[in-house]
């Protein structure tokens, strides 16, 4: 009971942080993988919608002034302040585009990420304490090791 209660808080501070500017509009694709002679259709969402996607959040935040958000790097890498991880899942998950179903929990060394396959062979990855830039949560979206967008999660307001 009282868990249900302290989730329950958890969820309505992020309902109100991130809730009224979460963007709501992507569109799937199907992707058709040959399995044995067998074509399977399987949900995947474009890397260019989810990053748009997450671009306007973003940039909608920032204008409501509920988070501080700032562009490093042209649109590739993009600072949030405050911001813990769980809500940087909450953010991640809120997403027109995302299903939670969809997203696979690792946990390695004490940390947490959640991965999701994207169309064309790219990943969309959150991970926990990213502590070589002092982060709380980092999500990128990279294909073969080599970044195209990163969202840093920081617990404090300043720099």
């Amino acid at each position: 009971m009282w868990l249900r209660r302290i989730w329950t808080r958890i969820r309505d501070t992020v309902v109100k942080k991130f809730g009224e500017w979460v963007d709501k509009e992507c569109h799937l694709i199907e992707d058709e993988n040959d399995l044995n002679g067998e074509k399977a259709i399987k949900e995947v969402v474009d890397k260019s919608l989810l990053e748009e996607s997450i671009i306007s959040s973003l940039e909608k935040a920032n204008k409501e002034r509920v988070v501080k958000v700032k562009k490093r790097q042209g649109r590739h890498v993009w600072e949030v302040r405050p911001a813990t991880f769980v809500d940087a899942y909450l953010f991640l998950i809120n997403l027109s585009c995302m299903k939670r179903e969809w997203l696979q929990r690792h946990i390695k060394a004490d940390k947490t990420t959640f991965s999701m396959e994207l169309a064309d062979g790219y990943v969309l990855e959150l991970t926990e304490g990213w502590k070589r830039m002092d982060a709380e949560a980092m999500l990128r979206i990279s294909k073969d090791r080599k970044y195209t967008m990163k969202v840093y999660f920081y617990k404090g307001d300043t720099a």
